[in-house]
């Protein structure tokens, strides 16, 4: 060193000044913020984009099936219903008639009990009686009538117009049979009677 000249020191400090500048350019280029290159570290673990099934338990009301709760279908059919009671088998009577108080009848009548306070009452092909004034036909639990009608008794069931009081006719009437009933034609004004049929029970 003793022998260099006052140039060559100059020199090799400038040498020397090169060398720690590229040793400090190293040093000042290093990655110290490494979000400059790219981020090494797990991707951010915020909202996953693939969850996988949902469990059932935690998406409220599960499907549990068919609700125990909820009882039988009311339109379920529950069976064969009570069975058809069929027509009612009533109590029939009938009888001839004959003529009363100088008057003909002829022909005969029967009486159907049809139920539910109905009652069927049937004039024969043959069946004819006198033409009077307000003819009409009466059921009553009396044997005679004479000359004064009992309204609680003798029941009204049907007012004859002329062309009835010969031949065929059926009238089906709101009545409660008496247990022997009897069946007269009738003038209601004059309160005579004109025909009787005493009745028997029969079978229908």
């Amino acid at each position: 060193m003793a022998g260099m000249d006052g140039r060559t020191l100059p020199l090799a400090a400038a040498a020397a000044v090169a060398l720690g500048a590229l040793a400090g350019c190293d040093a000042r280029f290093e990655l110290i913020d490494d979000s400059l290159g790219g981020s090494t570290s797990p991707p951010d673990a915020g909202v996953s984009l693939d969850q996988g099934t949902p469990d059932p338990l935690d998406a409220g009301v599960a499907d549990a099936g068919p609700d125990p709760d909820a009882g039988q279908d009311a339109s379920v059919d529950a069976g064969p219903g009570e069975p058809d009671a069929g027509p009612l088998d009533g109590v029939a009577f009938a009888g001839p008639f004959e003529g009363r108080a100088g008057y003909s009848a002829s022909g005969s009548v029967s009486l159907e009990d049809l139920g539910e306070g109905m009652v069927r009452i049937t004039l024969s092909d043959d069946f004819q009686t006198a033409r009077v004034p307000g003819p009409v036909l009466i059921v009553t639990d009396r044997t005679e009538i004479g000359r004064s009608l009992d309204r609680s008794r003798d029941i009204i069931v049907h007012r004859f117009r002329s062309s009835e009081l010969i031949g065929p006719s059926v009238f089906e009437v709101p009545l409660v049979l008496p247990a022997t009933p009897t069946v007269f034609t009738y003038c209601e004004p004059f309160t005579v009677e004109t025909g009787r049929a005493l009745l028997s029970e029969v079978t229908p």
